[in-house]
């Protein structure tokens, strides 16, 4: 068996030879974050790659966007959507292709997507309630906070069956499984690939860090991307509690927590927030939909 020393090079190596990030989806990323840039502009680049316009528009045209009449062109797409929408919908079609991968006896691709998704719509509204980020960025960070457990999987499918059936034989969390293992965590897989795909600092730290509540043992010291995480934390804990219930019943969320008392959201705050919780996981099945 590979000690951690060359089991973590081994897994850079396997990560090396991943695909890049696209450079055109690169590009786009950058012009929409240039406050300069036009929406003609925008356009212009995106209707250069034929596949990326096509997944926009399928994309924006789903239930979860909700555009009336919908959008036969990528002109109507923008400019009822808007740049930050765009955003998203280029990172999230993006990242589900680059992450594509078939299930297997300890992975369900289907599964994982679901919780992902229904992470990054429930941190998204999180971040627009309690003023923890832009609903459009955090909704992104939730949605790739888990990238880590694709890419174990990809690169090393053995050990992740290993710390599946460890996490389901005794009862305690994957990322508690993973230490027990002495295995390279998800979490810092998902980062190493996040770098190497050149993704924005606030993605990677949600990756590093989503199950880190102490903001002293964070990889950033930024208040802002700590905001953000903080987010997602808390979106990825509920949607845990809400999928371990056997009936998938979405649960409200009952847990004192130092993230709770940073972000002053107390427990009542969240129950009053369940109906538009509820609403925005039905709205993001539609999404699910689109992108299976």
């Amino acid at each position: 068996m590979l000690d951690q020393h060359r089991k973590t090079e081994h897994y850079a190596q396997k990560i090396n030879e991943l695909p890049a990030f696209p450079a055109v989806v690169s590009g786009i990323i950058r012009l929409i974050e240039n406050p300069l840039t036009s929406m003609n502009r925008i356009e212009e680049l995106m209707t250069k790659d034929q596949g990326l316009t096509l997944k926009t528009l399928r994309m924006a045209n789903s239930a979860f966007y909700s555009i009336p009449g919908g959008a036969k062109t990528l002109n109507r797409a923008i400019t009822h959507l808007g740049l930050e929408s765009i955003k998203q919908i280029v990172l999230t079609s993006t990242v589900y292709e680059l992450l594509s991968t078939k299930s297997n006896s300890k992975f369900d691709v289907g599964l994982y997507w679901k919780h992902s998704i229904y992470t990054g719509s429930v941190a998204g509204l999180l971040a627009q309630k309690f003023n923890l980020g832009k609903s459009s960025d955090v909704f992104i960070c939730g949605l790739v906070h888990d990238m880590g457990k694709v890419l174990l999987n990809m690169v090393d499918a053995k050990s992740y069956a290993e710390t599946v059936k460890l996490s389901e034989e005794t009862g305690v969390h994957f990322d508690e499984a993973e230490k027990t293992l002495d295995t390279p965590r998800h979490t810092h897989i998902g980062m190493m690939v996040a770098k190497k795909w050149s993704l924005p600092a606030v993605i990677q730290c949600c990756i590093n860090d989503h199950h880190t509540e102490r903001l002293t043992t964070r990889e950033s010291t930024v208040p802002e991307i700590n905001s953000v995480v903080d987010a997602v934390w808390l979106a990825n804990r509920m949607i845990e509690n809400m999928m371990l219930d056997k009936n998938g019943k979405i649960q409200p969320y009952t847990y004192e927590s130092e993230v709770l008392k940073r972000c002053e959201i107390e427990l009542k705050d969240l129950e009053a927030l369940q109906p538009e919780i509820e609403a925005a996981i039905a709205s993001s099945e539609s999404l699910l939909k689109t992108l299976s």
